[in-house]
């Protein structure tokens, strides 16, 4: 998560203007990608007014989850709660400082994967805990369902586990090449 962390971290950029600092937000198709368009005229990082609004959501989101994920106090449970079905892969006790259920379903994951993985699925857990800040919920499901999601309704992608678990990753080489015959660029 570190990798996601320096991300989110670098789409904020620092200048001085007139004695200040601002922070002017950098665009990126990764982070369009997986929680749509960032919305300037929302609060300014790092002022009083930033907190709970969508920008907000990615950049503390992001920042709390590695704190979580690499936190000094785990608990691992083997097994699923009755109330989950054969389609869990792992469930967090949100209301614990961290109590995850590892079920049948992510023994079966590869350990890494784009759309989904042993990684992926823990990384959207930890994004569910309250700690350090609010947790996201489960609005949608899928690698291509929460990409429209993140399109049409930017509010609930920036509190939905599964954007943040496909933006973890996401290993798409987003930088611009030119085709084999020279020509426009195209990004990949």
């Amino acid at each position: 998560m570190t990798e996601a962390e320096a991300f989110i971290r670098e789409r904020y950029v620092g200048t001085l203007v007139d004695g200040h600092i601002k922070y002017v937000f950098k665009p990126h198709p990764k982070y369009s990608r997986w929680f749509g368009t960032h919305d300037d005229s929302e609060p300014e990082f790092g002022s009083d007014e930033w907190g709970l609004n969508d920008n907000a959501r990615v950049y503390e989101t992001v920042i709390a989850t590695a704190k979580r994920a690499f936190g000094p106090v785990q608990t691992i449970r083997c097994g699923c709660a009755p109330e989950f079905d054969e389609r869990t892969a792992v469930h967090a006790e949100v209301g614990t400082t961290y109590t995850m259920h590892f079920c049948d379903k992510f023994f079966k994951l590869p350990l890494f994967d784009a759309s989904g993985s042993q990684v992926g699925a823990m990384a959207h857990e930890y994004t569910h805990y309250n700690a350090f800040y609010p947790g996201t919920a489960d609005y949608l499901y899928g690698y291509q369902a929460v990409q429209t999601l993140a399109k049409e309704h930017r509010d609930e992608a920036v509190r939905n586990a599964d954007n943040f678990e496909y933006f973890y990753t996401d290993t798409t080489p987003y930088e611009t090449r030119r085709d084999s015959g020279g020509h426009a660029p195209v990004t990949r």
